[in-house]
């Protein structure tokens, strides 16, 4: 893949937030993927949009659920190291759960090579 007319070096990688929210409060293959984006192992892509779900959806479910864990350090880890990209909008939503699009718009900009996601 290109990127910023040079190859890039490692796999380009968008995060569902359900991996990223189990991620923060759980041990687990969600954990595993964000130890293995913290060894550099991969590229993570993320809008801004991305970015809010994943910040709406962990303080939501920390509240809901009554949750030790605080997830801002993680929030602002992922905005500081991960790539922050425009989206490439789509003329009209493709997945069956419209809120997901915003997933494959990033990974269209990106460019990347996968979607990690439980869904």
């Amino acid at each position: 893949m290109k990127e910023s007319g040079r190859a890039r070096e490692k796999p380009g990688v968008v995060i569902d937030t359900s991996v990223f929210v189990a991620a923060i409060f759980w041990q687990g293959s969600a954990r595993e993927c964000l130890v293995r984006f913290a060894r550099r192992q991969f590229q993570m892509f993320v809008t801004e949009s991305v970015l809010k779900e994943y910040a709406e959806t962990a303080w939501e479910l920390k509240i809901e659920e009554g949750l030790v864990q605080n997830p801002q350090p993680w929030l602002t880890w992922i905005d500081n190291r991960a790539s922050i990209l425009a989206p490439v909008m789509l003329s009209e939503p493709v997945s069956v759960d419209p809120d997901d699009d915003k997933f494959l718009e990033c990974a269209l900009a990106a460019r990347a090579d996968y979607i990690i996601s439980r869904d």
